[in-house]
């Protein structure tokens, strides 16, 4: 299987972009997981993962609400 290329930015509470990570992973379940792994070790409390220019979520240390208006926890979706 051929890995999909994202970029998981940490953002401050101004939602500015402070840093990021540039990942591979399967799929958006696979890189969900990921971007909760870098933000619970994190100095930050939120960030965005983009593959190419379509974001994939944004997540917040209490919890993940991805562009659709699912809340995800532990990489499974919730309708809200």
């Amino acid at each position: 299987m051929i890995n999909k290329n994202y970029r998981c930015y940490f953002t401050d509470a101004g939602d500015r972009i402070r840093t990021y990570e540039q990942i591979a992973c399967a799929d958006d379940t696979v890189a969900a997981l990921k971007v909760d792994e870098l933000l619970s070790i994190s100095q930050y409390t939120s960030a965005e993962l983009w593959e190419g220019k379509r974001l994939v979520g944004k997540w917040a240390v209490n919890g993940h609400a991805d562009p659709n208006g699912k809340h995800i926890a532990n990489g499974t979706a919730e309708a809200k």
